[in-house]
């Protein structure tokens, strides 16, 4: 019997890659234009000339077998992290990925470590014999290629990679996972060694300020800022879920001790650039050199400040960008104690610390800050809470809803504290959360993704004591209903501690206090510049979004009144001048941004 000089066996794996992308990916796939679907169609060639290509490269060398179990190998774990990254944040791994990884890699490591099942072995482990097999017969088919076969290959590899390299870029996500992956880590690496660092994804440095001397005049308030981590306000009891997460603040509901923003926004949707923003009242894309709230209590009313967090904040350098004014500064570890979840000690350590710092306050007023984690990804609640929601395995919504049921318990604590300490009618307390957290909403979990809701709508709380005057607290309920964001806190922040003319400053805000009138057609604007680069704004009832990928840019607009899950994009249906005025008003906020962007 006389067989084939060439078996198809060599077009099995790059066949079977392309197919297999195509399966996993085909519900965003099939939102991309007719450029998009192009990109992904002749994908195809590179998967087959790549591939093929290493394979004869392979069949040049004294060791075939090895280096067939090892590509093997390599390419079965780099499927697995990218799929999970595309099964957890709805895109393929991108230049922020690979950054984080590179200058956050501890956080990485923990991350990866919560996220690994003993099935993730199982599938490595099969993975690596099917490719193995499959690249060893397709480099024993290839062996007896002639040189000029093999250089003809090389050449066609050259023409195609530089072809896709002239187009991956601009609709990254639209080319199957091999070009995608392999041209995401050389524009990184590119910009690491050869540009410019990604733009708001510099090192953390120290923080530089110059600050206004005035004289010290003590504020009637004690102010201190409660701060969740990936807290959405969809899971709140309080906030009308089905659920009861949060009894405790439920409580003071009822009793009308807490004033309830029903609209407040995150004005980013991870920490590095929403904190900033909440305790600066400046909209940036940078950590911007200028006062932060602490800066202001201690230099204008003399407070006593402290930060308490249970998140890790020195070692990756975090700790610089806030650790200003603070008479004292805990984080996970300067606390000394372990790591519990993600890369933070246990929520329920920070009671002590505040007990401990409260008792060292004597006659001076406060300024502070705790920080909560045990709601950030993976969701672990400690054993001794009782596990309301079951099964809690983690990572689910189950583990999600306990953890902030325990948040509850611990807030209410903090109140009790304050009390015991007679502190609770001469303190202000503010509880929010960095930005939120999605669960398959749009097509993806976790944060760091998308301007829709679930990332971008959190709580925002104000416990007023007693002895608040009813004319301020009416001037607060007057906004309620009104779109706040975190730009609103840093002027609310220094009206409550006596500074009434805050929007006066010299620094450029965009965010009005709550204590004055909000004009409510204002515009609230907001970016994810993570794993997506996203602009947007919500005036009134419509949030317009604007996302782009390399050149190619897609708009959405959605009525989050009537179409609160944001499943019908409105964009199609406007008129050209409706479209430019939106178009316009994003300009101008992009335009006041890049100012300041530009002066730090």
């Amino acid at each position: 019997m006389i067989r084939p000089k060439t078996s198809y066996i060599i077009y099995l794996l790059p066949a079977l890659f392309y197919l297999t992308d195509f399966l996993i990916r085909w519900k965003s796939l099939s939102l991309i234009d007719s450029n998009g679907i192009l990109n992904f169609s002749i994908s195809i060639i590179f998967e087959l000339v790549f591939y093929i290509s290493i394979f004869f490269l392979i069949s040049r060398t004294s060791y075939p077998k090895l280096l067939s179990i090892s590509f093997g190998l390599m390419i079965a774990l780099l499927q697995l992290i990218v799929y999970s990254h595309y099964l957890y944040f709805g895109v393929l791994p991108n230049n922020y990925s690979l950054w984080f990884l590179a200058n956050q890699f501890v956080n990485t490591i923990s991350l990866l470590l919560n996220s690994i099942e003993w099935w993730h072995f199982i599938v490595l482990v099969f993975l690596t014999i099917f490719y193995g097999l499959i690249i060893l017969k397709s480099v024993r088919k290839i062996t007896n290629w002639k040189f000029r076969k093999g250089l003809v290959l090389i050449i066609a590899s050259f023409v195609v990679i530089l072809f896709f390299n002239n187009n991956v870029k601009f609709y990254t996500q639209s080319y199957s996972v091999t070009p995608a992956t392999i041209f995401a880590i050389k524009y990184f690496t590119s910009e690491l060694f050869f540009g410019k660092s990604i733009l708001g994804n510099r090192g953390f440095i120290q923080r530089k300020f110059e600050i206004e001397e005035k004289i010290i005049i003590p504020p009637k308030y004690n102010v201190l800022i409660l701060l969740s981590e990936s807290l959405r306000k969809k899971n709140l009891h309080c906030y009308g879920y089905e659920r009861g997460t949060t009894p405790f603040l439920d409580s003071l509901l009822k009793e009308n001790k807490l004033i309830k923003f029903e609209n407040h926004t995150s004005n980013a949707v991870s920490t590095q650039f929403s904190v900033p923003i909440m305790m600066s009242g400046i909209f940036s894309f940078r950590r911007v050199n200028t006062p932060y709230l602490q800066d202001f209590s201690k230099h204008w009313f003399g407070t006593t400040n402290f930060l308490i967090s249970s998140q890790l904040m020195a070692r990756n350098s975090i700790e610089k960008v806030y650790n200003t004014s603070f008479d004292t500064f805990i984080c996970q570890e300067r606390s000394g104690l372990p790591i519990y979840n993600d890369m933070a000690f246990n929520d329920n350590g920070l009671l002590p610390l505040f007990k401990n710092e409260l008792s060292k306050i004597k006659i001076n007023k406060f300024f502070g800050v705790i920080g909560f984690n045990n709601t950030h990804y993976p969701y672990t609640t400690s054993a001794m809470s009782n596990l309301e929601f079951n099964p809690s395995t983690l990572r689910s919504v189950n583990a999600y809803d306990n953890t902030i049921l325990e948040q509850d318990e611990i807030i209410k604590k903090i109140f009790i504290t304050l009390q015991q300490n007679k502190l609770l009618d001469s303190t202000i307390v503010i509880f929010t959360s960095d930005h939120g957290e999605a669960f398959g909403e749009h097509n993806h979990s976790g944060h760091l993704k998308s301007l829709y809701e679930e990332e971008i709508n959190i709580p925002l709380l104000i416990y007023t004591p007693t002895s608040f005057p009813k004319k301020l607290k009416e001037r607060l309920m007057q906004n309620i209903y009104t779109n706040t964001s975190h730009l609103d806190i840093f002027p609310t922040v220094l009206e409550f501690l006596g500074n009434s003319d805050s929007i006066k400053l010299k620094y450029l805000q965009t965010g009005n206090s709550l204590l004055q009138p909000i004009n409510k057609q204002r515009n609230i604007p907001m970016f994810v510049l993570d794993i997506s680069n996203s602009e947007g704004l919500i005036e009134g009832n419509f949030k317009y979004i604007e996302t782009k990928d390399g050149s190619h840019i897609s708009q959405e607009l959605f009525n989050t009144k009537s179409d609160p899950k944001e499943l019908n994009n409105l964009w199609k249906k406007l008129t050209q001048k409706e479209k430019s005025d939106w178009i316009n008003k994003l300009e101008k906020i992009r335009i006041a941004r890049l100012t300041i962007d530009n002066e730090n």
